[in-house]
């Protein structure tokens, strides 16, 4: 199978996992929002944002280098993952015990903390599944990711509806992550075993800490830097302005996060083949590139406008009364996605040709403004200032990656049919939604999608090579 027609199948494999998955996340997470109420899901954000700061610790950024090193060289696999696994497992346990002892120096109530220390078992489990998935990735076996990521889900979305049900507390609600995620490690573990036993040699690999370590370090503080823009808002707001303001936004948070499933999708299914172009070929590398972010663009561009203008009936349906101060915050933090879409493939890019160290400048300089930012907006404008603080990072981060792109990687994108054409006809489908948002909301949704793909159309969006590719996809 070719390489675009096997990222066009590994994309749709994962993209209908991850459909499935953030359907049932949604329902998850508004379930347990409208179930604790803005205060206890102040108190549940401000748990699963601390945890997802300490799992980078956990991760070590291995699960990139995994993807990467494997990719490059699949001979190595028993051998490189026997050692990961170990690695991880000494860097999980050691960051279980940093958040421990973090979380007992916060004045938080007893419920909170119990909490903290049941959920960051969790953080093992993730780390070690991580190894599985990573290489499942390498050797793009995506629909077993797939079945994994929608396994757990459907046994994390039973135990929390039967919790609930049964009235259950904070402490059992999260429990039930708990359990999907060990749930899934053995899962991950027996089909590893099954699927690589006999096909790969056993190759002795020359793998030491201290190299992983050095090549890691660049991937850890990336991503404690991703994580800490992504999180240290909710933080920050449960510290300064307390849990209902934390529930207010992280119910509009949810919704943004529920959308980051498409450009994960796509670049986790383009980095194993951008990984070898960056190795043999740098103009294959510089178009895949071009495309992916003109595809990401194509995708954001509409869901940011018509989130915008219909965020507040979004809100008054998905969630029960007490919500209705997400609306202002939804309005804003969809005007991030656009950029994140981008930024996601252009990070995967600098990762691709190993210049991770200049992502991690990158994103701890995004991550430093971000918390700057918080720091300025949130004691005057509460939630909303968050919200303006995540966009105004998500716009910084996407200028810097792409001035180093452009003069450090010297690859360039044809702005016309990349963005301002899309723009175009966001800009009319837009319209057509303003007009008619009182009216039959999945009306408006199918109308506006068919105009947004005629304007495309009319405005020549795709050229010959994308026609080419749907051809390719549409022949495998």
């Amino acid at each position: 199978m070719k390489t675009i027609q096997r990222i066009a199948k590994n994309t749709a494999i994962l993209t209908a996992a991850e459909i499935v998955n953030k359907a049932l996340s949604l329902f998850l997470y508004i379930a347990i929002a409208n179930y604790l109420r803005a205060a206890g899901y102040g108190r549940f954000s401000f748990i699963i944002a601390l945890l997802a700061l300490f799992q980078v610790l956990a991760n070590f950024g291995l699960n990139k280098l995994i993807i990467r090193d494997v990719a490059k060289n699949k001979e190595i696999t028993r051998a490189y993952v026997s050692f990961m696994m170990k690695l991880k497992a000494f860097f999980s346990l050691s960051a279980y015990l940093i958040f421990i002892l973090s979380v007992c120096l916060m004045k938080k109530p007893p419920e909170v903390i119990f909490g903290a220390y049941l959920i960051g078992l969790s953080m093992i489990f993730i780390s070690l599944s991580n190894v599985y998935l990573s290489v499942f990735n390498a050797h793009e076996k995506l629909e077993i990711n797939a079945i994994s990521l929608i396994l757990v889900k459907i046994v994390i979305v039973g135990l929390v509806i039967l919790f609930i049900s049964l009235k259950g507390s904070l402490l059992l609600i999260l429990g039930a992550f708990v359990a999907g995620e060990a749930l899934r490690l053995l899962v991950l573990w027996l089909v590893y075993d099954k699927s690589f036993k006999c096909k790969l040699s056993e190759e002795v690999v020359k793998l030491s800490v201290k190299r992983i370590v050095k090549t890691a370090f660049p991937f850890v503080l990336a991503g404690v830097a991703s994580l800490i823009y992504m999180h240290v808002d909710k933080i920050m707001i449960s510290v300064i302005k307390g849990d209902k303001a934390v529930g207010w936004y992280s119910a509009a948070y949810t919704l943004i996060v529920g959308l980051m499933f498409i450009p994960r999708c796509y670049t986790l299914s383009v980095f194993p083949a951008i990984s070898r172009y960056a190795k043999s070929s740098k103009r294959l590398l510089s178009i895949s590139w071009q495309r992916s972010v003109k595809y990401l663009l194509i995708i954001s561009l509409p869901i940011a406008a018509g989130v915008f203008i219909l965020a507040e009936r979004f809100i008054n349906i998905l969630y029960h009364s007490g919500y209705e101060n997400s609306t202002v915050a939804l309005k804003i933090l969809i005007l991030a996605i656009p950029w994140i879409f981008v930024n996601s493939i252009n990070i995967y890019l600098l990762y691709a040709a190993n210049f991770q160290k200049r992502a991690m400048f990158i994103i701890l300089a995004s991550a430093l403004l971000n918390i700057v930012l918080n720091f300025i907006f949130i004691p005057r404008f509460s939630y909303i200032g968050a919200a303006w603080a995540t966009v105004l990072a998500e716009v910084a981060n996407s200028l810097m990656l792409f001035i180093f792109i452009y003069t450090g990687m010297n690859l360039r994108i044809e702005i016309q049919n990349t963005l301002i054409k899309p723009l175009v006809a966001a800009f009319f489908m837009g319209t057509l939604i303003y007009y008619f948002r009182s009216g039959n909301l999945i009306i408006i949704i199918v109308t506006a999608s068919i105009l947004y793909a005629g304007a495309l159309t009319l405005l020549r969006t795709f050229d010959r090579e994308d026609r080419d590719i749907v051809k390719k996809i549409i022949t495998a």
